[in-house]
């Protein structure tokens, strides 16, 4: 097998030359031919992939953080290529929502072995989304929490987030339009697009949803006092979110949603930038992920 591995050294709270000689050592063990392209901070994966002739490669491995694994997932699916994930991130959303193992050649395993899942990607202002993203409370966290606190802190920088902003965030009105000719107005706090229901591998947001039934969900919500915005979040925890009064659901393959108020919004954990506009577009099975052949045995 002859595969690219597109490699972030600055991820993660771990030694990246630790990371990387795991991967290189494991690969080798396993025959796998392996080209390795370092990202840099002061290029995107767009431009450093210009002059990349991918058609050599039987499959891309991607080692960083979500933000990383998001930017390849794009490129991987606009050239039709096998991607694996080498979780080397702070939180590795991504990884816990397939099963993926967080442990370093565990994950090269799988990279060698593993099989091919499709699933869909959903851009959001032309940026890649895989998980979830939207403009609400959890952008303001993550606009709190600095690059250098993450990776010095790890998931506890979240954390530390998450109690800056103990609060409700302040209304604004929503319009969506689909590209069926549906049009929604309504008053929240937030809005949400979710692509995989699963997160943090115990998580299920939403029942009625699937990572390839290329649909993505918006979800507005309306929380209008901290102990309602607490319960929304244990709803969500539960997978009971369907079910809350503050929360209305919207299955699309595209959308515009419209903001009355400009808002920091976040894909998958990096925050973006401030909007007052999202555009939503569904590829449908457009990411060849690498996947466990089985799921794994959960024992207490």
């Amino acid at each position: 097998m002859k595969a690219l591995l597109v490699f972030n050294p600055e991820s993660g709270p771990f030694r990246p030359d630790r990371r990387l000689k795991i991967i290189k050592d494991t690969a080798d063990a396993h025959n796998v031919e392996l080209t390795v392209m370092e990202t840099r901070p002061d290029k995107s994966l767009k431009d450093l992939f210009k002059s990349v002739d991918l058609s050599q490669y039987d499959r891309i491995w991607v080692s960083g953080g979500d933000g990383t694994i998001n930017a390849m997932a794009q490129i991987a699916a606009d050239n039709d290529k096998p991607m694996a994930v080498i979780p080397g991130g702070t939180v590795n959303s991504l990884a816990l929502a397939f099963n993926i193992p967080l442990v370093v050649n565990w994950a090269v395993k799988l990279a060698c072995a593993g099989k091919e899942k499709r699933i869909d990607l959903v851009e959001l202002n032309e940026h890649p989304l895989l998980l979830i993203g939207g403009a609400g409370w959890d952008a303001m966290v993550l606009n709190a929490v600095g690059r250098e606190e993450k990776k010095r802190f790890g998931f506890i920088a979240y954390l530390v987030g998450i109690f800056r902003y103990l609060r409700p965030g302040k209304e604004t009105w929503f319009n969506i339009a689909t590209g069926d000719g549906v049009e929604i107005t309504k008053k929240g706090q937030g809005v949400y697009v979710i692509n995989n229901p699963r997160q943090l591998k115990v998580v299920r947001v939403l029942h009625n949803s699937e990572p390839d039934d290329g649909m993505a969900e918006i979800l507005i919500v309306s929380s209008p006092s901290i102990t309602a915005s607490l319960l929304f979040g244990l709803r969500l925890l539960f997978g009971k979110t369907e079910r809350d009064r503050d929360v209305s659901v919207i299955k699309v393959k595209k959308a515009v949603i419209n903001m009355e108020s400009s808002r920091l919004y976040q894909i998958d954990g990096d925050g973006i930038g401030i909007t007052d506009k999202m555009e939503v577009v569904v590829r449908e099975k457009a990411v060849r992920l690498i996947v466990p052949t089985k799921p794994p045995v959960l024992t207490a």
